[in-house]
């Protein structure tokens, strides 16, 4: 073991503290692994070295530093508030909720133990969201506890709301780039572009290193030629290592801004490199998909003459079909009428429905009565979400999978299946980037053409086995001739004829798909058809689609 006297560690401690302030970790590091090894048994150097290693991303590492200073001092809350803020990094709720465990009865950690409370809490949005007013009512000043209330706000619809606890996240740190970038994705959801485009160029200058903020800038804006942006996105991609988690942001900004300024012939460059490098990290399995295609076929038998009443006004309109087809242009069509509230992607039956599905090998009576019960189930989420709606909107998009099951639980319900040509379609999820881990065939052109193929043989199940159960409509008629697929959208989902449909761009609701731009401009055509840009680049998908027994419009 190495030897130190009292004064060398004492002055190596301070010039290791004094490079940590300074931020110079490696020379830190250096310095208390110097010390540890004369003198193991130092509490706070173990302390100080995991916070250090928490900063590098060095996970492992670092609770093993903390888990040393814990066994020298168990009861010493700065330990096990550091602890718990490298825990509360980590996807797995569980690791956090695990430490969470031991640090009860520990004095001194006041509400920042209700803060990651709140944090572990992920997976019940309600106390989640009450545990986190009550660490901010304590005096937690905290900017991700404000951030993360203003998230939960926000996904139920309290957009007001939402954006004071971002703004307050911001007065805490005005260069807080993640709060900014979550005010600015909800003013665009709400129309205000100009400020929207003003508050993500403050992320990008607060986090120029971020790609996902140049993702967010080339959604809300229009790039033109001589943007500065462009060059910066080009110098930071020369930066980014193969592996770095940004270039999947980064790579769809790049190709937007090519498309936008006419370089269409560098728009697949980049769209390649960001897909490339989501679909290494979350790879597509077509088995999944069709196991799970074929338990939802399973659970239908014998439910064809259980349909129920046809009621003149539903509650719920379901706006279906794949990303990117126009389902959003359709809900903002019908949630244009006064007596529709558009509820957007609510995503609040499939919870429901995940126990029906789990009952295939159950008796018919138990099936059905765990259908009925997902339905009324879901009719009580939405009195509580939409009291005071005589009809709400639901685009959750993937309900066309499910869609003789929610006609048997719900039906009172209207279910709108909206198409689109399939080449146009998956060009549109190509271009596109989706939260990362959902929609993982959206990486491959290929995986998107299994997947289209999937959902086309999944609705053609539906169409003779439920024909009664849903209107099905395409997306280039809506685009060609607006009025009378509007009237008939409008007449199916048991309404009376408004104006204010066709004139769905200047409806205020909010909208957070990736359509939301789009839909508040009127009515255009340039999208149908833009495959044939790209014809050469869109082989893969078309010839995957054809090998499955894909059928292509003249």
């Amino acid at each position: 073991m190495a030897t130190m006297t009292p004064n060398q560690i004492k002055k190596t401690f301070a010039r290791a503290r004094a490079a940590q302030e300074a931020g110079q970790f490696a020379d830190a590091v250096k310095g208390y692994q110097r010390i540890l090894k004369a003198r193991p048994q130092l509490a706070e150097v173990h302390f100080n070295l995991g916070v250090i290693l928490t900063r590098q991303g060095r996970a492992a590492e670092a609770a093993a530093a903390f888990e040393q200073a814990l066994k020298l001092k168990p009861l010493e809350p700065a330990i096990w508030l550091e602890y718990l803020r490298l825990a509360s990094l980590h996807p797995r709720l569980e690791n956090l909720k695990a430490l969470l465990k031991r640090a009860d009865g520990i004095k001194g950690l006041g509400p920042n133990l209700t803060y990651f409370q709140a944090l572990a809490s992920a997976d019940d949005p309600k106390r989640s969201a009450a545990l986190f007013r009550e660490a901010i009512n304590a005096g937690i000043k905290i900017p991700r506890a404000h951030i993360r209330l203003g998230e939960l706000l926000a996904k139920r619809g309290e957009t007001d709301m939402a954006l004071a606890e971002f703004d307050a996240a911001i007065d805490l740190d005005t260069n807080d780039d993640l709060a900014l970038s979550k005010k600015a994705e909800l003013l665009r959801s709400t129309g205000e572009t100009d400020a929207a485009i003003e508050t993500i160029e403050r992320a990008i200058t607060a986090a120029p290193q971020e790609g996902a903020h140049y993702k967010t800038y080339t959604s809300i804006a229009k790039v033109a030629p001589d943007d500065p942006i462009i060059a910066d996105m080009k110098r930071l991609l020369r930066r980014k290592s193969k592996s770095d988690r940004s270039l999947g942001h980064l790579g769809h900004a790049l190709a937007k801004a090519m498309e936008d300024t006419g370089q269409h012939d560098q728009v697949f460059e980049y769209l390649r490199m960001a897909t490339g490098s989501i679909k290494s990290r979350f790879p597509f399995d077509a088995n999944i998909e069709r196991a799970s295609i074929e338990t939802i076929r399973q659970l239908h038998q014998d439910m064809r003459d259980d349909v129920g009443s046809f009621e003149k006004k539903p509650r719920a309109v379901f706006v279906t079909g794949l990303p990117r087809s126009g389902t959003t242009l359709v809900e903002q069509i019908i949630s244009s009428h006064t007596d529709v509230v558009g509820g957007g992607e609510l995503g609040l039956l499939g919870p429901h429905m995940t126990q029906t599905l789990d009952l295939k090998d159950a008796p018919f009576e138990e099936r059905l009565a765990s259908l009925r019960q997902a339905g009324e189930a879901y009719r009580s989420d939405l009195e509580v979400r939409f009291p005071d709606a005589p009809v709400v909107t639901d685009k959750s998009i993937t309900t066309f999978t499910l869609l003789g099951l929610i006609a048997t639980a719900l039906p009172d319900c209207r279910i709108i299946l909206v198409r689109r040509d399939p080449r146009d379609n998956a060009l549109s999820i190509f271009k596109n980037h989706f939260e990362e881990g959902k929609h993982r065939y959206s990486n491959d052109l290929g995986d998107i053409g299994t997947f289209i193929r999937l959902a086309e043989d999944q609705i053609a199940f539906w169409r003779e086995h439920r024909p009664e159960s849903f209107m099905e409509i395409r997306y280039e008629d809506l685009v060609e001739d607006l009025e009378p697929v509007a009237r008939q959208l409008v007449s199916y989902a048991g309404l009376e004829w408004q104006d204010a449909c066709l004139n769905f761009h200047q409806n205020k609701r909010r909208v957070d798909t990736l359509s939301s731009e789009q839909v508040r401009r009127p009515l255009y055509s340039s999208s149908v058809g833009a495959w044939k840009r790209y014809e050469a680049d869109m082989k893969p998908f078309i010839d995957r689609y054809l090998e499955l027994g894909g059928t292509l419009p003249e």
